[in-house]
């Protein structure tokens, strides 16, 4: 989207910091992170990391938002505090993005709250389909409930292989159920970009 000269914010929702330590390998340990804004220690300001691309800003994470899924329990509003922080900011943005856990915490809600669309990515492997029950249940429940502007933007293939037959065929039954909420991209299985992250470079 930077290159595309749109301005960006990640927010790296997730403990393990997948999306910090790409994008930003050489964070300092006294950085503010997103931890730090949901327990309303710093403002939201004050934790934005710039990038040497000028319209690229993160808000990073690191270990200490595990212990946020326990503590944001007891909190009220606890679902929305996310949503109330980012909507300081985010007119200074043509587009928010939000990486969170791969499982339905806390803060996956939050990111859910806070969302208006959502991308969901997809592995092409046998236990991907049963689990895409579980998360599609549970956004719905949240648009129902908490978000009515929350909208499914499209489904993500990744780790697909055009050469294995159980991808194939995971990909025909996402194509059958999603319809044309199935991107026609796709991410594919590959060493080179497996080894990206780790050398501080982009995917594309």
């Amino acid at each position: 989207m930077q290159s595309y000269g749109k301005s960006t914010l990640l927010v790296d929702l997730d403990s393990q910091g997948n999306a910090t330590s790409a994008t930003s390998p050489n964070i300092i340990e006294e950085q503010p992170t997103v931890y730090d804004v949901l327990m309303g220690l710093k403002n939201i300001k004050e934790c934005l990391l710039k990038s040497k691309h000028d319209r690229f800003v993160l808000l990073p994470s690191n270990s200490d938002l595990m212990a946020a899924e326990i503590e944001m329990l007891s909190m009220e509003n606890r679902e929305s505090i996310l949503k109330e922080k980012i909507d300081e900011i985010k007119h200074q943005f043509d587009y928010v993005l939000i990486d969170s856990p791969p499982s339905m915490n806390i803060l996956t809600l939050n990111a859910l709250t806070a969302a208006e669309q959502i991308i969901i990515p997809v592995q092409c492997e046998y236990y991907a389909l049963e689990g895409m029950k579980g998360v599609l249940e549970s956004i719905y429940k949240i648009k129902d409930t908490i978000n009515p502007k929350l909208e499914i933007k499209g489904v993500l293939r990744t780790m697909f292989d055009s050469r294995n037959s159980l991808s194939v065929e995971v990909s025909a039954q996402l194509k059958k159920y999603f319809g044309e909420k199935l991107f026609w991209s796709y991410i594919p299985r590959n060493v080179r970009l497996a080894e990206a992250p780790s050398f501080g470079m982009s995917a594309v």
